[in-house]
């Protein structure tokens, strides 16, 4: 029997919150996030899409955005079986419009976007049907759509929290 409990966050339904302390090693941080966010296209279950930035350093906010924002916009889209490319294409048209849909609301709701992936460069000579670039929204809130409800795509959202506490409570 446990005696000792740990306080576990739970957010259920796939939005997943990754937390960036300001002592974050940025290489490896931003490393990491683009497998979690960008991997399978955005397209599991666990990938990571909410990045809670913990406190108010405006120094450090703006190297882990400038270090994501060029790492992401690298990332080379196209068939998904050429070695050279990173991230293949969204699973249809459908969910290309879904995500693009959620786009949309999260520009309608004042989220900044940042980098835009319904304008993605295609590696190869492959028709823009299902591909989608790598998407970040910057000046997000949790009551936002984008933040609350899974997309399921290479959308990934910045919020920003004073306290590791309040960042606790983002997703709870």
């Amino acid at each position: 029997m446990w005696r000792d409990w740990q306080k576990v966050i739970a957010g259920c339904g796939a939005k997943n919150c990754l937390v960036i302390m300001p002592d974050a090693v940025l290489n490896k941080t931003i490393v990491g996030l683009m497998t979690s966010i960008y991997g399978n296209v955005g397209q599991r279950c666990l990938a990571g899409t909410n990045i809670i930035i913990v406190g108010e350093d405006k120094v450090f906010y703006q190297k882990f955005r400038d270090a994501f924002v060029e790492k992401a916009s690298k990332i080379r889209v196209g068939y998904g079986l050429d070695e050279s490319v990173q991230m293949g294409p969204v699973r249809d048209k459908t969910k290309k419009e879904r995500v693009v849909s959620y786009i949309e609301k999260g520009i309608k709701e004042g989220a900044k976007l940042t980098l835009d992936g319904r304008k993605v460069d295609i590696v190869g000579d492959y028709p823009d049907t299902c591909f989608l670039g790598t998407t970040l929204f910057e000046e997000v809130n949790p009551d936002m759509t984008i933040a609350r409800e899974e997309i399921f795509g290479p959308v990934a959202t910045f919020m920003r929290a004073k306290t590791l506490d309040k960042a606790y409570r983002y997703n709870s």
